[in-house]
């Protein structure tokens, strides 16, 4: 089979592939011509076509177009999928203050920690790193400071069970 039998063969289920990558996008037509174009242009069609694998390599180039940050296709088209909105910014939900007591009730209990031992300032130092720093884990902090490892992720829990406890004692089940 040639390589332009194939395209008029599968040339509707390219159209097809090419939509679903696209999410739907009007230029999903514009992306299927270009892929075609450069298949037919590619040196190694006429081989992907008598070995069956052209359907795979014309998904793979569809996709790799069409999410692909840095493609001709995605500088002309911008396709984005649309991003999950905050739930701060839902109108119909109700803002909750007893979250904001709770979270100030936990950071007073932190400061006391830190103020009372050197092992509350120690254990609640690496409780807030952790807690703070974005994509933040035991292993990269272990890195970032030369702690190992298992000090870190003792002094995390300890810093847990220090709060609970205080919270408890306080008389605040938060």
């Amino acid at each position: 089979m040639t390589v332009n039998k194939w395209i008029e063969e599968n040339y509707e289920n390219i159209l097809q592939w090419s939509k679903q990558l696209c999410y739907n996008h009007e230029a999903y037509m514009d992306l299927a011509h270009d892929m075609i174009d450069k298949f037919m242009c590619h040196e190694k069609a006429e081989g992907l076509v008598e070995r069956g694998e052209a359907r795979w390599f014309m998904t793979v180039m569809l996709k790799n177009q069409a999410r692909s940050g840095s493609s001709p296709f995605d500088r002309n088209y911008r396709i984005r999928t649309e991003e999950p909105t905050d739930s701060l910014d839902s109108p119909n939900e109700e803002y909750n203050i007893d979250i904001d007591y709770k979270i100030e009730s936990i950071q007073g209990v932190i400061e006391d920690l830190k103020a009372e031992s050197i092992e509350g300032y120690y254990a609640c130092t690496i409780f807030e790193q952790v807690l703070t720093q974005p994509k933040m884990n035991f292993s990269k902090l272990s890195k970032e400071t030369g702690i190992p490892r298992t000090s870190i992720s003792q002094a995390y829990y300890q810093a847990i069970e220090m709060i609970k406890k205080r919270i408890n004692t306080n008389g605040n089940t938060y």
